[in-house]
């Protein structure tokens, strides 16, 4: 049995998505193991950086810990999305308009919080993260045409 019907081909889920939300959603199960893996590090002494959507700290930090568990929804959406859980479109639409506002305010921050600065461009967060989103509501849509109440 191969590996790849073995974790993917049984989700109608998994098939239903973009191949470059599969690449996505297999980067962000490996970042996983990352982040913890520097987590472990800073608590040996070493000082990593962790970032995602702007933010950026060391992962034994308060703000560390909110990146820690943002790569852990993520990659609880992913294992939603492995196993066909429906519940994951629900809560990977959530985490891409938190996304979406994170990184609007760290676009935006310059400009409201300190002196007129024109930011570098459009954050790289925000072009995967609008189209992921829409891609999601489309879905979401097709599985569950009548409205939640």
């Amino acid at each position: 049995m191969k590996w790849n019907k073995l974790a993917f081909n049984d989700s109608e889920l998994w098939n239903t998505l973009h191949l470059w939300i599969k690449v996505f959603s297999i980067y962000f199960l490996i970042m996983l193991l990352v982040v913890l893996s520097l987590a472990v590090y800073n608590l040996l002494g070493w000082h990593p950086t962790i970032s995602i959507y702007g933010l950026r700290a060391e992962p034994v930090s308060l703000l560390g810990v909110f990146i820690l568990i943002i790569y852990l929804v993520k990659s609880i959406i992913v294992y939603g999305f492995l196993k066909d859980k429906y519940w994951s479109l629900k809560v990977g639409i959530i985490d891409a308009l938190v996304g979406i506002v994170i990184s609007l305010f760290f676009l935006l921050e310059p400009l409201l919080l300190k002196e007129l600065i024109i930011p570098n461009g459009l954050p790289f967060d925000l072009i995967f993260l609008i189209p992921y989103l829409r891609v999601l509501i489309s879905i979401n849509k097709r599985q569950n045409p009548k409205p939640c109440n």
